[in-house]
């Protein structure tokens, strides 16, 4: 019964080597033993074929994006948007476009959370304002001096201002 060595079998796949497609261009230098994930996954030189029903185009790998978007075979029914937005458009340049514009696209709703984020450190600081001002206000008017009684009444006026309609703080 032959077996395979498996000593000898780890020692060749721990050996140096580069990409069979080196005078192609690729600079890839690895462990042998990687070298078929290289040329299944990552090798820019490997010929691939255009993944478009009715293309069938055989190209380099690092070709391939510049052919998906100007492929004769793209489909022309409407793609959806990826973030979730419901726009639909045709694949290629115009869902690009849309994907730079689209208010639902990760950046543009980081940059809208952390502006949210501001707004309520703003508005954090002036509820706390407001609240020492009533405290102040209160305060004065248990010592019972008539003349800081009119803060006291400037200062609810205020604040039912800023409560909005249909609200009154008393």
């Amino acid at each position: 019964m032959l077996q395979p060595d498996r000593l000898a079998e780890r020692l060749v796949s721990n050996v140096d080597t580069r990409c069979q497609l080196a005078k192609s261009g690729c600079a890839w230098v690895g462990r042998r033993g990687e070298l078929l994930s290289h040329l299944a996954l990552q090798c820019q030189c490997v010929s691939v074929t255009c993944p478009n029903e009715g293309c069938g185009a055989e190209l380099p790998r690092r070709e391939l994006a510049v052919h998906a978007q100007r492929c004769p075979a793209l489909p022309l029914s409407p793609v959806m948007c990826p973030f979730g937005c419901g726009h639909a458009c045709i694949g290629g340049p115009p869902l690009e476009r849309h994907m730079a514009e689209c208010l639902m696209s990760p950046s543009k709703l980081m940059a809208a959370i952390s502006a949210l984020a501001q707004q309520n450190e703003q508005l954090t600081l002036e509820n706390e304002r407001l609240a020492r001002l009533t405290s102040r206000a209160e305060s004065t008017a248990e010592s019972g001096s008539d003349a800081e009684l009119g803060t006291d009444t400037r200062v609810r006026k205020a604040m039912r201002r800023r409560a909005g309609p249909g609200v009154c703080i008393d």
